[in-house]
């Protein structure tokens, strides 16, 4: 076996990825246009280093540059989503950010012609024209390598009650799904998707990547789309929870439990401390509850005399209190006071129905729209 190379990074240095769509600002519906965006922020032959297409010409993600706080990624995005105004005013087009579009039609999309994702359709066919989902994805950086699986599945153990608090897609083809997320019953078809297995080591995951190389599976480590994946060339650990959030406000907070969370079990590591682990089976079972009701599930947490039920809102208060001392130590204070807002407002993923409610899938992608540009929930 060769040992994958695991590019170290300092100690929780964090980048955000944030996924959105691009619609007509008359009709709301989705255009193929992420190619033409591209070209129009080319500079002297460069294309733009933190806009990136995905695999449907009607979904791009923005990226922050690795940074030291949650504010200092904010910033980064902020200023992308400013400079994307000019190209997307010219095409009479704007941006929204829901994990998924709430009328789009998977088959009537571009797919983005180049080699990573024409072996990606070639392989998955019909799963991977269909995925007309966005994420929202943070990296936080492990400063050793023996660190990695230890606190991949002690976040892991977490999975419900992040994806419950950031659910944000109930709808799929204009119907409403019953699920709060249905983001992740889509993207979890792809065949290298999914929940991740719970590596016990380094190594271990090194024999993985092999064998599913060798196997001819997959070309490299990026091909593995896993919520929780490492990133070994960044030298991160990138958690891909999150339905992508409607406004950059929620980004923020998010983002932030992300980052105070994956600091947390760094230092509860380096104090000696055993990490939690949860079997595959319990944490299968949050993730389906957390995407199917959202933050009016429960989330099971085993003991050694059988297993606790506990409402997800209650499980979030725990989770947020018990990483304070590191959102301190990594400044991010402030975005951990709106995380603890978010618990009790009203979620992504029904503010959605309440607008249905109102006015119908108009006024739900223009309740989204709005979202995007006040920068925040309404």
């Amino acid at each position: 076996m060769t040992r994958l190379n695991f590019s170290q990074s300092p100690r929780s240095t964090v980048g955000i990825e944030w996924e959105m769509q691009v619609i007509d600002q008359d009709t709301g519906e989705l255009r193929q246009e992420v190619g033409t965006i591209e070209e129009a922020l080319t500079r002297n032959g460069e294309p733009h280093p933190q806009v990136n297409h995905e695999i449907i010409q009607s979904t791009l993600e923005i990226t922050s540059q690795a940074r030291t706080s949650i504010s200092d990624c904010v910033n980064d995005l902020q200023s992308v989503l400013d400079e994307l105004q000019r190209p997307l005013d010219d095409l009479n087009a704007s941006l929204i950010a829901s994990a998924t579009h709430p009328t789009g039609d998977p088959h009537a999309q571009t797919a983005t012609p180049t080699e990573h994702y024409d072996n990606l359709i070639n392989t998955a066919q019909y799963w991977a024209r269909r995925i007309l989902t966005c994420g929202l994805h943070i990296h936080v950086g492990i400063d050793d390598v023996d660190k990695v699986h230890p606190i991949s599945n002690a976040v892991l153990s977490h999975l419900g009650e992040l994806q419950a608090l950031a659910a944000n897609s109930p709808f799929w083809r204009k119907e409403d799904t019953g699920y709060a997320a249905f983001r992740p019953t889509i993207f979890h078809q792809l065949p290298s998707a999914g929940l991740p297995p719970q590596f016990d080591d380094w190594d271990e995951y090194s024999l993985c990547v092999e064998q599913l190389t060798q196997s001819g599976f997959i070309k490299s480590a990026h091909n593995l789309f896993w919520d929780m994946r490492p990133a070994p060339h960044l030298g991160t650990l990138e958690v891909r929870i999150f339905d992508t959030a409607s406004n950059i406000r929620d980004v923020a907070a998010l983002s932030a439990i992300a980052h105070a969370l994956v600091d947390h079990y760094n230092e509860e590591l380096e104090r000696g401390h055993e990490l939690p682990r949860h079997n595959d089976w319990i944490v299968r079972r949050n993730s389906f509850n957390s995407s199917r009701y959202g933050l009016d599930t429960t989330v099971a947490i085993p003991h050694a005399d059988g297993v606790e039920l506990i409402p997800v809102r209650e499980r979030l208060r725990t989770l947020l209190t018990t990483i304070e001392e590191a959102g301190q130590r990594v400044g991010c204070q402030a975005e951990l006071a709106d995380a603890w807002e978010l618990i009790d407002k009203t979620p992504g993923y029904e503010r959605q129905r309440m607008h249905f409610a109102q006015g119908g899938f108009t006024r739900v992608i223009d309740g989204l729209r709005a979202e995007m540009t006040a920068g925040h929930a309404l």
